[in-house]
């Protein structure tokens, strides 16, 4: 299949309307030209005509050169409506939200202390993560967790060999990963859990502007 360079395939598009108003003038002339030799058809009206055609070749262009715009941004456009038609997890988030909050409201009608919101702690049930290896590249591996309390105000360090499960339990602790009832991972409702990647990511723009995101009154020593 033989396909235009580029640049020529732009030339040819923007000449288009230009060469068929062209096409359009000449044919009229063509036709028409013997009848005002004849004088059936007066100059004044063959001369109009002319003009209207090429203001019809300008005004084609104009609405053209909109058409291929539009078809240039037809495929964002298909990417968007299949965004916003996309199958989301809204469900199961609400009832995730829903039994996270029952289960930190029964908790705390448990204890007594005045303190009780901020003793809750993050329950993280004995699971066990298998991962079967797709490609020569990658492991298989085996990740056995004990059931585990994380009480607030603690520092827990997971340690382990790379690729061994770390990054699969810290996204059960968000959960991101689907998992039956008894391996959920509980955190109190109150709480949010942030993951920091390993990667860093940076926003467009300088080092500086990067530490200090948010905020516009820092300071170099705070920084």
């Amino acid at each position: 299949e033989m396909r235009l360079p580029l640049e020529l395939y732009d030339l040819v598009n923007e000449l288009f309307p230009t060469w068929l108003s062209m096409f359009f003038t000449v044919a009229y002339i063509t036709c028409f030209a013997p009848e005002v030799l004849q004088g059936v058809l007066k100059v004044g009206t063959f001369i109009a005509m002319t003009r209207i055609f090429n203001e019809m070749g300008k005004e084609f262009g104009e609405g053209y050169n909109e058409f291929r715009e539009m078809l240039e941004s037809s495929h964002h456009l298909k990417k968007l409506v299949w965004v916003l038609n996309a199958e989301t997890d809204l469900r199961e988030r609400k009832e995730l939200v829903e039994s996270d909050a029952e289960a930190t409201m029964s908790l705390l009608r448990s204890m007594s202390s005045k303190r009780s919101l901020d003793m809750l702690p993050i329950k993280v049930p004995e699971l066990t993560i298998e991962h079967q290896k797709v490609s020569s590249m990658q492991k298989s591996w085996r990740l056995k967790v004990p059931a585990l309390e994380l009480q607030q105000g603690t520092l827990t360090v997971v340690v382990g060999d790379a690729e061994f499960g770390k990054s699969t339990l810290l996204n059960l602790l968000q959960n991101k990963v689907r998992s039956e009832e008894k391996y959920r991972v509980h955190v109190p409702s109150h709480l949010k859990v942030l993951h920091i990647d390993g990667n860093p990511k940076l926003f467009p723009g300088s080092l500086w502007q990067n530490l200090t995101f948010g905020n516009n009154k820092a300071e170099i020593k705070q920084v």
